[in-house]
């Protein structure tokens, strides 16, 4: 399950396509993928040794209740909208 929600995660990929057509430097587009693939491992690493051998099921439940749950909630609410910008805009400038 673990290695699926960061295959799930990584999918963002198949839109570098769409929005290299858009980057000033098309040409440096494999190294951005190279990068932000790398930086999400790196994460993703840290996040796994961070939580030790019993993680939550929802990362959010490890936030204790009170203003860092409520700013790890907004954190999360705003990655949401933003991937969904950046999705809707590289889809529909596609079509």
């Amino acid at each position: 399950a673990a290695l699926s929600g960061i295959i799930f995660a990584m999918g963002s990929q198949k839109l570098l396509l769409n929005i290299r057509a858009e980057m000033r430097e098309p040409a440096r587009a494999d190294a951005a993928l190279q990068l932000a693939l790398a930086l999400y491992g790196a994460i993703y690493l840290a996040v796994v040794l961070l939580c030790g051998p019993s993680p939550p099921g929802l990362l959010l439940d490890a936030v204790p209740l009170g203003n860092a749950r409520r700013l790890a909630g907004f954190l999360l609410w705003l990655h949401v909208a933003v991937s969904y910008a950046i999705n809707s805009q590289a889809l529909c400038s596609s079509l």
